[in-house]
């Protein structure tokens, strides 16, 4: 993998918790906890068509009220706002030495997360049946509590999933102040996996 390329992917988190952090807003009885106890709505989806973002080595659609946060030639920060914050999703094509599986691109990715400004960082293990554009891959879910004196201490999940196919890896990183854990079929306040999954199935690989 190339230092430039792993250079970005370690940005990453913090770019991402960047646009979180500033995305929290107070829930409607004026209190602000980011979700962090509860279930919340994703972002209703648009009828309109979908949007499509080409990377050198991938594209990808979404939906509005999703947008491009920042992207470059190989990656995309896609973000949507609801009312308890910011969702944030990033897709990253990095170089690959031949034969580098998912599990070792996935690894060498978590190691080199900045995430200085996470405090009890928790792994809460691995993402089954991960896959990026139907390419099957490895995935690891995480907890922690965002630190930004722009915002308050709030817990953030973030979900990390990466594939590889021949000399090309992707890598998908989600954060959110969400809680996506299984919803609840019962509960109309839906958490957002659904959404991460249909711009991930999305994805094609070129």
């Amino acid at each position: 993998m190339s230092s430039a390329r792993l250079g970005r992917c370690v940005a990453l988190l913090s770019a991402v918790l960047g646009l979180l952090a500033c995305g929290i807003t107070a829930t409607p009885t004026g209190q602000t906890n980011g979700c962090a106890n509860f279930n919340c709505p994703p972002p209703a989806r648009s009828a309109q068509a979908a949007h499509t973002f080409p990377a050198a080595h991938f594209t990808v659609q979404y939906f509005d009220p999703w947008q491009i946060q920042s992207s470059d030639a190989n990656s995309a920060v896609i973000g949507a706002a609801t009312n308890f914050g910011d969702l944030t999703v990033q897709f990253a094509s990095v170089n690959v030495s031949s034969g580098t599986n998912a599990q070792a691109l996935l690894q060498s990715e978590v190691q080199n997360l900045n995430t200085s400004q996470i405090s009890g960082l928790q792994d809460q293990g691995p993402i089954y049946g991960a896959a990026i554009g139907y390419v099957a891959g490895a995935g690891e879910s995480f907890t922690g509590i965002v630190n930004q004196p722009n915002a308050p201490s709030v817990s953030v999940y973030l979900e990390m999933m990466a594939s590889t196919q021949g000399s090309t890896g992707i890598v998908f990183l989600a954060s959110s102040a969400l809680d996506p854990s299984g919803p609840s079929s019962t509960d109309p306040r839906q958490v957002p996996n659904g959404e991460y999954d249909r711009m991930v199935n999305s994805l094609v690989w070129k």
